[in-house]
């Protein structure tokens, strides 16, 4: 039985055809390697370029089909080896399959091929950071940034690294050019404000508090944090709201449970 759209001259699925080596371009369908039309949707059949498997990798993510997708992606490095973006797609495959090496060395070929791809410095510095290779992780953020200075969540990761060295300084530099970029971005309000706070800065740290609880009243660590920095202020109502506020959050923050619990004894022994 013929298919739809069976042309003269085109191999039938069981007339001696080398392999399903053809999609269409339309639909997607397998068409036997001698076809010049679908055999499924009669569209003309051609080889495709390394462009159209890009298309096809970006479709099957969308869909789901990971497996499919880095298939289309080496395929298309076989027809263009020095496809950059290709190389970073399967990069960021790999990352999120926890195939770290995997991902180190296919952002470092998409980096090789093209030294101004800031995102895939920044994926290539995340993969490095997830591995604690924190200069490495340093260093391809800061070409990150030189080649994208839009690409705030590099200077977001160099402050959590700075933060956890004792830079402080350097931590809050690159929190507050982060938001200079994206001021919408509630997690880097809060790193800014533990970073101030840790540097002593109280009307700082309760400012950057302040912003993050108008994004997340419900956030009971940001309740918990900035009761601390009312406490060291002075403001025991405003801490006692806070930890209050936190504890019915979450009613297992021993924390602010035994904060709570301090203020209130103070407050009956000596108010």
């Amino acid at each position: 039985m013929m298919s739809r759209f069976s042309l003269p001259g085109d191999a039938g699925a069981g007339e001696g055809a080398e392999g399903y080596v053809m999609k269409c371009p339309r639909c997607d369908a397998e068409n036997p390697k001698k076809n010049k039309f679908c055999a499924e949707c009669g569209a003309p059949l051609k080889p495709a370029g390394a462009a159209v498997h890009m298309e096809r990798g970006y479709l099957a993510i969308r869909r789901g089909d990971v497996d499919e997708a880095v298939r289309e992606y080496r395929e298309a490095l076989r027809l263009d080896p020095g496809n950059s973006r290709a190389h970073r797609e399967l990069a960021s495959i790999y990352y999120h399959r926890d195939m770290l090496p995997e991902a180190l060395e296919e952002n470092r070929r998409a980096v090789e091929l093209d030294p101004e791809f800031g995102i895939a410095h920044y994926e290539l510095g995340t993969a490095f950071y997830r591995l604690g290779r924190f200069d490495e992780a340093i260093a391809a953020y800061e070409t990150a940034l030189r080649a994208s200075p839009s690409l705030y969540l590099a200077n977001f990761r160099l402050g959590v690294i700075y933060y956890y060295r004792g830079h402080l300084d350097k931590a809050i530099a690159m929190y507050t050019r982060a938001l200079e970029h994206n001021p919408d971005f509630k997690f880097i309000h809060y790193h800014l404000a533990i970073a101030y706070a840790r540097r002593g800065l109280l009307r700082e740290t309760i400012e950057q508090f302040k912003i993050v609880l108008a994004m997340d009243p419900k956030m009971a660590a940001a309740h918990y944090h900035i009761g601390c920095a009312y406490y060291y202020k002075g403001d025991l109502d405003k801490a006692m709201a806070h930890f209050e506020k936190a504890l019915s959050l979450d009613p297992l923050d021993e924390q602010s449970a035994r904060n709570l619990r301090t203020l209130k004894d103070l407050r009956g022994r000596f108010f």
